[in-house]
């Protein structure tokens, strides 16, 4: 089965921290595709989105910290985004568990789009600025 997203260095910000852990959510994001695919139970996709959304929040607090740390001028838009999308995934999860919404290719693939605009867009602004405060 193919992935729902397979890596490729065009997805690199080049920063090996921020690279690595991009590399752990879309694997995460594969894992959940793949089970919800092979009908896995609720019980299984439940505990992948769990697993994905604390990750996505870590994620998220490592490039914050980063910001602050480097004084990054859009840290407040870009930390907005996170935001927003936590509070989407968040509200996917509690339907989820409540019973009242299931995966969907269409979640999957909001997700998908998500993060991979995400990268491509607002993550590799960030990337000269990084650099030039030397960090890879």
């Amino acid at each position: 089965m193919a992935e729902l997203i397979t890596w490729t260095e065009k997805y690199s910000v080049g920063i090996e921290k921020i690279d690595s852990q991009h590399k752990i959510l879309v694997s995460l994001l594969n894992k959940l595709h793949a089970y919800m695919l092979e009908g896995k139970a609720n019980y299984v996709l439940g505990e992948i989105l769990t697993e994905l959304i604390h990750y996505t929040e870590t994620h998220f607090q490592t490039e914050e910290t980063l910001f602050e740390e480097y004084g990054y001028p859009e840290t407040t838009a870009h930390a907005d985004e996170h935001r927003e999308l936590v509070k989407k995934v968040v509200a996917f999860k509690d339907e989820f568990d409540a019973g009242i919404g299931m995966l969907s290719i269409k979640i999957i693939t909001f997700l998908k789009n998500w993060l991979i605009v995400h990268i491509m867009a607002s993550d590799k602004e960030y990337t000269t600025f990084f650099h030039s405060k030397g960090l890879f």
